[in-house]
């Protein structure tokens, strides 16, 4: 589905406030076009999903293209907390309905655009469903244990700062180029590798089926809606000086929150596209020391995600169970059978 770095690219695109990729400017008889993609990194089409209602895996397999996918799941149910969805509905209904009057050309096409595409977009139920596992504590079909997302991200983001400290030690410690590159996975204990293959593994079974489709079209809307929320015309309509504002005005959600929501999924995403790019890593305990160099790259998203305290949760909460999505034949996400081979 893309590159190994689209979904971890995009995330820093997102919430960018300059006006160069909030709002590109638009020629005459120009339709609105979308926030741009970073240099080098594209926006690929939604993959071609066949129709079909059976999804068959492997005990324990990880793909890392359905992890990689779920970084952009986690985004969106994290935005959809912040209520991000909301209030852009909110916005276009107003506009369609005469009540929020635009001088500027450019932000009418813009919001007469996304309300055009609200019939191909991920519904709002889908969209819940597939990031279930982002906000819940869940049950999968492909994996009965009760799985909490957050905790195993918190000992995940543990690991990876751990590492970053001992990538740094390691390199103070040997100078040479020919010490045994892979002896840096000594330094970090067997039992906290199995932490991220464990996170692995989970989102792996949020990623099967038609989810990486959900998440390329998920993908494309979150651009949209930014570029909608950072735009001039459409904040000062509302009197709202920044993107936060006009969340909290109408959708409730304070600013401050809703910003720290927006941190939190941006360094969770990074840290779940860090996960997807090694997952090859993961079970290959005499490559410790390759793994270690590459996670700690994703050392500041660990120490970002860490920082932001996450939602309080009802105490002792039931698990729920998520399930794959397919396609039907009529393009509608309806649940898959799972056969195991």
């Amino acid at each position: 589905m893309g590159s190994s770095t689209f979904y971890t690219a995009v995330v820093a695109l997102l919430f960018a406030v300059t006006p160069a990729l909030a709002a590109p400017p638009l020629a005459v008889g120009d339709s609105p076009k979308p926030v741009p993609s970073p240099a080098g990194v594209g926006s690929p089409k939604a993959p071609t999903m066949p129709t079909g209602t059976v999804v068959r895996v492997s005990s324990g397999e990880i793909v890392p293209e359905n992890v990689r996918a779920t970084s952009v799941l986690y985004l969106a149910a994290t935005l959809e907390e912040a209520r991000i969805f909301e209030v852009v509905d909110r916005i276009v209904d107003a506009f369609q309905s005469g009540l929020l009057p635009i001088g500027s050309k450019e932000s009418r096409e813009r919001l007469e655009a996304y309300s055009k595409a609200r019939p191909d977009r991920v519904a709002k139920e889908t969209r819940n469903e597939l990031g279930r596992f982002a906000i819940d504590v869940v049950r999968h079909e492909f994996d009965p244990q009760v799985t909490d997302t957050t905790k195993q991200m918190e000992a995940y983001g543990a690991l990876v700062q751990a590492v970053a400290d001992s990538v740094d030690q390691f390199t103070r410690d040997n100078t040479t180029e020919n010490e045994d590159r892979d002896s840096l996975g000594d330094r970090i204990p067997e039992e906290k590798w199995k932490v991220a293959a464990a996170l692995a593994r989970s989102l792996n079974g949020n990623g099967y089926g038609a989810a990486s489709f959900a998440a390329t079209k998920l993908e494309q809307q979150i651009r949209n809606m930014v570029a909608i929320l950072n735009d001039p015309a459409i904040r000062e309509a509302y009197g709202a000086r920044s993107q936060w504002a006009l969340v909290e005005k109408l959708g409730g959600k304070p600013a401050a929150e809703a910003e720290r929501l927006q941190r939190r999924a941006e360094a969770g995403a990074r840290l779940i596209g860090a996960l997807a790019d090694n997952a090859e890593l993961l079970d290959a305990p005499k490559k410790r020391g390759e793994l270690a160099r590459r996670l700690a790259s994703a050392a500041p998203h660990a120490k970002a995600w860490l920082a932001v305290k996450p939602p309080r949760k009802a105490s002792n909460p039931a698990p729920k169970l998520v399930r794959p999505l397919c396609l039907d034949d009529k393009r509608s996400f309806i649940p898959c059978t799972v056969t195991k081979r």
